[in-house]
């Protein structure tokens, strides 16, 4: 009986043992993921400025496009009014 409870004895202790190595690897990787995620903050705060010039440069498209477009329009009835006009 004192072989049985030996050998779970020393189950147990490797199963401790264990715990204790997953732990340690616990620790250690939220060390790594603390320090991942105060670099993507920091990468994310640099590409701010960024990212308003690519919305302010996309505005200004979209401005351009809709005065394009209106322009058209204004140079189409210019143009039918001026035809109707001579004829």
């Amino acid at each position: 009986m004192d072989d049985k409870l030996e050998r779970i004895e020393n189950k147990l202790d490797k199963v401790v043992d264990q715990i204790g190595e997953i732990n340690a690897t616990t620790a250690k990787q939220q060390v790594s993921l603390d320090y991942h995620i105060k670099r993507t903050d920091l990468l994310e705060e640099k590409l701010k400025p960024v990212e308003d010039h690519v919305a302010l440069v996309g505005s200004f498209f979209r401005l351009i496009g809709g005065l394009s477009v209106v322009s058209l329009i204004v140079a189409a009835v210019v143009a039918v009014l001026d035809y109707v006009h001579k004829h």
